[in-house]
């Protein structure tokens, strides 16, 4: 009786088991191909049921993968006992397993799941029967893929599997790889511009690999066989080199029977000032570099022009002129240009009007320039171009004639005056002589 109750509870176990996934999974049933040629394309995450009988012995269903990544086939049969086969190649040219897995007795139901990592490629699998047995049921089978991710896809047997076929990567720049039987190496090849030290942070999610550097001559530079953390699941290197000015080689190998994703970063700081024969250019640590746009290095602010160069000189930006001194960097405060004086706000803008600088007045000219030995708006700027005398002078007319003077009684005589930017002749009697 016991014996009884405990065939029947398995037994419901597996209907509800094969409902619940029936229920879940949008279902295929079709007649598969008898051979590779005629092979049924399959969807992922799509069950298909197809029977293995007396006059269908085989069916082929073909597994297209446009990337690389985790791959997992499962499998039920009410068959006594059944073989699923994998290949791979357009051709079926390798078979990579031959299963056979009996059903259980008290259920008369198999459940296999065959899972492996891949490269992109075509991939075929094969239900058929025993030959040595008539064992005919029915089957279904589920096909789900997890795509790896990475940044260079590779086909079946590689693409970047030697020094002659590697990837070229950039620097400071992540990448990310995948490691099975069918894309068992690979190769990057990346260019350091200048002496440095190098720094390869890895990550693989692989119990089982061996990182290697190479110099363009294929020397080998460093090998470390890292294994994954039981805890994490992953292994963490950190790979630091230094190296000359030239081309090397990353190289990620697969070890025995492990397979998985890694990512890496070929780490250089390449900032700095570069020269050529069009200028300086300051080139950022991931070596791009600054066009169109201020940038402040070492404390001092440069502004680059649309193709990279520093600004020397003059340059009105935003409605406002700055000036930058012959390293291009920007210049703030009082500054002798040309013969005269100019001054420059923190932000680096030329200061137009009166500005007050040293607890003193001075007066900026439209031009920026400082005005000395002069009148502007009324007022006299001395030579050193403070502004002392306070009394405000304007022009007057005298019998209908013009002359220049203030409050206090002063007014110009037998002199040349420059009055807001133009010189004015006075004759003895204090008349202008050309206004």
């Amino acid at each position: 009786m016991k014996t009884g109750t405990k065939f029947f509870k398995k037994m419901m176990v597996a209907l509800l088991s094969a409902a619940v996934i029936a229920t879940m999974l949008p279902t295929v049933v079709m007649a598969a191909g008898k051979n590779y040629t005629s092979a049924t394309k399959v969807s992922f995450d799509t069950m298909y049921s197809g029977s293995i009988t007396e006059n269908n012995k085989v069916d082929w269903y073909k597994i297209v993968l446009t990337e690389g990544g985790f791959l997992k086939i499962r499998c039920e049969a009410n068959i006594c006992r059944v073989y699923y086969n994998f290949f791979q190649g357009e051709n079926a040219d390798t078979q990579l397993t031959n299963e056979a897995v009996s059903w259980e007795s008290n259920t008369n139901w198999s459940n296999h799941t065959y899972q492996t990592r891949v490269a992109a490629g075509t991939y075929y699998f094969r239900v058929t029967k025993d030959s040595n047995y008539a064992y005919y049921g029915d089957y279904n089978i589920t096909v789900s893929f997890e795509r790896a991710g990475e940044s260079f896809v590779e086909k079946i047997g590689g693409i970047n599997n030697s020094f002659n076929t590697a990837s070229t990567i950039s620097l400071n720049k992540e990448y990310t790889g995948q490691l099975c039987g069918n894309d068992s190496k690979d190769y990057y090849k990346f260019y350091v511009p200048s002496d440095t030290t190098v720094t390869i942070p890895a990550t693989a999610y692989i119990t089982r690999l061996d990182w290697f550097v190479y110099d363009e001559q294929q020397n080998q530079l460093h090998s470390s066989e890292p294994w994954s953390n039981s805890t994490t699941g992953f292994s963490r290197s950190d790979i630091t080199l230094n190296l000359k000015k030239g081309t090397y080689y990353f190289v990620a190998v697969r070890v025995s029977s492990c397979d998985g994703i890694y990512n890496f970063k070929v780490n250089v700081d390449l900032s700095g000032w570069q020269r050529d024969s069009k200028g300086w250019w300051y080139r950022n640590s991931d070596g791009s570099y600054p066009a169109f746009q201020w940038k402040q290095i070492s404390g001092k602010w440069y502004y680059f022009d649309i193709s990279g160069y520093i600004t020397i000189g003059w340059k009105q930006l935003g409605g406002k002129w700055y000036h930058f001194d012959n390293n291009g960097a920007m210049q703030t405060g009082w500054l002798s240009i040309g013969g005269k004086w100019y001054c420059f706000d923190n932000n680096g803008a030329m200061q137009t009007g009166w500005v007050s600088s040293g607890g003193k007045w001075y007066y900026l000219k439209a031009d920026g320039s400082m005005a000395t030995n002069e009148y502007c708006g009324g007022y006299w700027l001395n030579a050193d171009g403070t502004w002392t005398y306070q009394h405000k002078a304007t022009w007057r007319m005298t019998n209908n004639k013009w002359w220049y003077g203030d409050n206090t009684g002063w007014y110009a005589k037998n002199q040349t005056l420059k009055i807001d930017g133009k010189n004015y002749n006075f004759n003895g009697s204090g008349y202008c002589t050309n206004p």
